[in-house]
């Protein structure tokens, strides 16, 4: 668990850093892309739900999106 949170804290700190710099110019294509990788992940993380590597992959992409 530790090194879940380690992984996710480091995703949300260059998440933040990268779309950040583009929110302000592109704020709709960064929304709906947003979305969209949202639905696939959402999709994913439920169709993989068995499998333990998908799930905690697609958990830190929904968690940081």
């Amino acid at each position: 668990m530790p090194a879940l949170l380690v992984v996710y804290g480091i995703a949300n700190v260059v998440g933040n850093a990268i779309v950040g710099r583009f929110a302000d110019r592109y704020t709709m294509p960064i929304l709906l892309g947003g979305l969209i990788v949202l639905a696939i992940t959402l999709a994913v993380f439920a169709g993989f739900a068995d499998n333990k590597v998908v799930s905690e992959a697609g958990l830190i992409l929904i968690c940081t999106d």
